[in-house]
């Protein structure tokens, strides 16, 4: 009687399985990483357009005032006064400002 040896054994085709359908499950992992990594790129490349298209707008307005305000109009902003804080609005340490605390 003569053994025919030729084909796979049971045991290959099920390791050639299971790492096949390891690379398939990180192929569709990462796709979704992906997908997920364009629709922020959308979100910020959306956010920065209208963010450049308000700050012309601004720099357009403050062009056509008379007299012309150069602080916006030339990018830049200049802050000539400190604003007061508003009443009873509270510090970064909790307490209210001009207040001491009890010890």
């Amino acid at each position: 009687m003569t053994r025919n040896t030729s084909g796979f054994t049971l045991i290959e085709v099920m390791v050639a399985v299971i790492i096949l359908s390891v690379g398939i499950l990180a192929l569709a992992s990462g796709s979704g990483a992906v997908y997920r990594m364009l629709a922020a790129g959308k979100r910020s490349t959306k956010a920065g357009a209208i963010a450049s298209e308000r700050m012309e707008l601004l720099r357009r307005q403050a062009n056509a005032t008379d007299p012309r305000c150069s602080a916006v109009a030339g990018g830049r902003a200049i802050l000539t006064a400190v604003p007061e804080p508003l009443v009873g609005r509270r510090s970064a340490g909790g307490q209210r400002p001009g207040r001491r605390r009890r010890r």
